[in-house]
């Protein structure tokens, strides 16, 4: 699986869960609660939909690190393809 369809996958998850007036824009960049207001429970949310989507399991102690779209692309990139 490339980046690019890992990161379709999770923009399409993160969509689900933002509730901003007008045209969201995410990018690689976008801060989960800083620019979309996705709170730690939310944040569960978005797991474990990522989860289903991609057939993974996302460590506990790897939601920490989920802070912009890039880092979860990165680490479901690492998931997906047997990296540690």
């Amino acid at each position: 699986m490339t980046n690019s369809e890992i990161y379709c996958g999770v923009e399409s998850v993160i969509l689900t869960y933002t509730v901003k007036d007008g045209p969201i824009k995410i990018t690689e960049g976008t801060n989960l609660s800083e620019n979309l207001g996705i709170n730690s429970a939310r944040m569960v949310d978005i797991v474990l939909d990522l989860e289903d989507k991609f057939k993974i399991s996302i460590p506990d102690s790897d939601m920490e690190q989920m802070n912009t779209v890039g880092e979860i692309v990165t680490l479901i990139y690492s998931l997906c393809n047997g990296a540690s």
